[in-house]
């Protein structure tokens, strides 16, 4: 499990709140007041991965519970920043291996 530090959750609770907005790294780090570079360096040491790897996956895997739960296809990528489906549908089959529509119709729909 990761154990993000003090800092760094900070930025994780503004990233969940956030997901259906455009998201800068700029904006990050005034969170943690670090310089942007530092800031990436941190995120990666504590998370794993890069923030914005981190944003995009978080962002599919809220669009996966929306798919899950009865949402649109549009509605999901609406919810989690997309402008357009095409480009949502695209992110979502190279995370998940399959078409958002596809996954929507056979993953267990939970009320």
């Amino acid at each position: 499990f990761i154990r993000p530090s003090g800092q760094m959750t900070a930025t994780l609770i503004y990233i969940a709140a956030h997901l259906n907005e455009d998201i800068s790294i700029n904006t990050l780090s005034a969170l943690t007041a670090y310089h942007p570079h530092y800031f990436i360096k941190l995120f990666k040491q504590d998370m794993g991965m890069s923030p914005h790897q981190y944003i995009l996956r978080m962002r599919l895997q809220e669009a996966a519970r929306i798919l899950r739960t009865g949402g649109t296809v549009s509605e999901a990528a609406a919810s989690v920043g997309y402008a357009d489906t095409s480009s949502f549908a695209r992110e979502f089959k190279s995370h998940y291996g399959v078409q958002p529509g596809r996954f929507a119709q056979h993953s267990p729909h939970i009320p």
